[in-house]
């Protein structure tokens, strides 16, 4: 396989990765979970796992980047998808981030 060639496969990784930034951002800075499934990206993980072990046997480097950014990814928006699981932000309908903590720390 030519090196300019694994080049472009790297860069649709990169263009991958920088696609999740906006949602994984919004996830993790507002708490909202909004539109998203914890049992879709569970699956999503779990065939992302089995897809990086296809790749890792192959000695593929672009499949075994895709596929480890891909796990990652998936993983760290399910564990966040989880943990606010049922929350939006004041955009998707909900109340503000700061109502939110307010009434959880006055809980707590």
């Amino acid at each position: 396989m030519s090196i300019s060639i694994e080049w472009l496969g790297f860069a649709a990784i990169a263009l991958s990765a920088l696609a999740y930034l906006p949602q994984v951002t919004h996830l993790i800075k507002e708490h909202c979970s909004a539109g998203l499934s914890p049992r879709a990206y569970c699956m999503w993980v779990v065939s992302s796992v089995l897809l990086l072990t296809y790749s890792i046997v192959k000695e593929d480097p672009v499949f075994i980047s895709l596929q480890g950014y891909h796990a990652g990814a998936g993983a760290l928006i399910l564990f966040f998808c989880l943990r606010y699981k049922g929350q939006l932000c004041e955009e998707h309908g909900g109340e503000p981030l700061s109502v939110r903590l307010k009434r959880s720390q006055g809980k707590a």
